[in-house]
């Protein structure tokens, strides 16, 4: 019998939080991964990294059935806050969204650890005030894929 084993998707998120944190970019940023979404503007910058859903199309490999490649779509949450206006609060995002993004297409491997990163998206979820600071949040939505493994 053929095993087929695939990626434990936290090693996936593992390796977006890692990519992040090692961007000089994001030095002063708060990155947690699949924790409660930040609600204090004083926790700002941030950004949480999180798993949506996988989906395991069916491969073929030579003569291997079942071989199957391993869609991981993963959501990372980017939240700024201002305590001048909603204007320089969409400019500190917008600056935040840049730099993740930069870092995430920059090794779209993720160190080898997917085979490719794609279908990015940006959404922008959330507009909020908490006393006289602006809250704003991106939703950058994409997909890991990889392929499972062969074997034991």
């Amino acid at each position: 019998m053929t095993v087929i084993t695939p990626i434990d998707v936290s090693e996936i998120t593992k390796a977006v939080v890692a990519q992040l944190k090692a961007d000089t970019r994001l030095a002063d940023v708060t990155i947690s991964r699949s924790e409660d979404e930040n609600i204090d503007p004083n926790n700002c910058p941030w950004v949480g990294v999180y798993r949506l859903a996988v989906q395991y199309p069916q491969r073929q490999l030579a003569s291997v059935a079942g071989f199957r490649s391993q869609q991981v779509q993963l959501l990372v949450l980017v939240t700024q806050s201002d305590l001048g206006s909603g204007e320089a609060c969409e400019d500190a995002l917008e600056d935040l969204v840049k730099s993740v993004l930069s870092s995430l297409l920059s090794d779209c491997t993720l160190g080898s650890v997917v085979q490719f990163l794609d279908g990015f998206e940006v959404d922008y979820t959330r507009y909020t005030r908490s006393g006289q600071f602006y809250m704003q949040t991106a939703a950058i939505q994409f997909t890991a894929i990889t392929n499972t493994t062969i074997g034991g």
